[in-house]
């Protein structure tokens, strides 16, 4: 049996901890924190049939099933991407000592080296590929959302929000997904359409410029 300690999971195995809990009480977890356990269980290394048909049981019995469907989906795409990044991998703060492949990175400008290598099938914690129909079943979600309510701002922000996700490649969806989501919503996914786009895209701008004056007004006062 998984024991869940108190806090934020920190592993893979906390998730799946945290996924058997919960079983039965799905009512109690925001749709975010849902997303990553339904995401868990349809990878091949944590892979649980009953688990997701639980979790889409529950889904289709809100009020509007579409748009909660389609809010997950979201969730999936993104924050649940987020963490299945950080899974399939070893962290270490000296080479490895055997011959396995490893990459090298660091977490702070001009801070310490690790070294990262890919967990193996056999070892334990790999969460490895989707399972065959996840990537569609998504996709299903998403497109019935936008087809349904392609005039609701949250629903074109947030499909703009994942197309900028596919264009830095953080997000298991791909380019053609972007023509998809376009076509079911019957307009383009753009600045121009997103006005939550536009307003963290001038979020930026004005703190580039906070910035660049502060700079300036540090150089004048030397």
């Amino acid at each position: 049996m998984n024991t869940f300690p108190v806090g934020k999971p920190q592993t893979i195995f906390d998730w799946a901890a945290l996924r058997d809990e919960f079983r039965g009480k799905l009512e109690i977890l925001d749709l975010d924190t849902l997303s990553i356990l339904y995401g868990l269980s349809q990878t091949v290394g944590f892979q649980d049939d009953d688990f997701v048909r639980e979790a889409k049981e529950y889904l289709s019995k809100f009020a509007d099933p579409v748009r909660t469907r389609f809010d997950f989906a979201y969730h999936l795409a993104s924050g649940f991407w987020e963490e299945y990044s950080g899974w399939g991998y070893l962290v270490y703060t000296e080479k490895p000592a055997n011959d396995r492949p490893y990459r090298v990175f660091k977490r702070e400008y001009n801070g310490p080296e690790f070294y990262s290598v890919d967990l193996l099938p056999d070892e334990p914690g790999y969460a490895g590929d989707f399972v065959e129909g996840f990537h569609e079943q998504v996709m299903d979600w998403l497109l019935e959302g936008l087809s349904v309510y392609p005039d609701e701002q949250e629903v074109i922000d947030y499909a703009f929000y994942l197309a900028s996700r596919i264009s830095m490649w953080d997000t298991f969806l791909k380019e053609p997904d972007r023509a998809l989501m376009e076509a079911a919503a019957k307009k383009e996914i753009s600045f121009k359409t997103s006005a939550g786009g536009r307003r963290i895209a001038s979020q930026v701008i004005d703190a580039f410029e906070k910035e660049r004056k502060k700079k300036d007004d540090e150089q004048k006062s030397d």
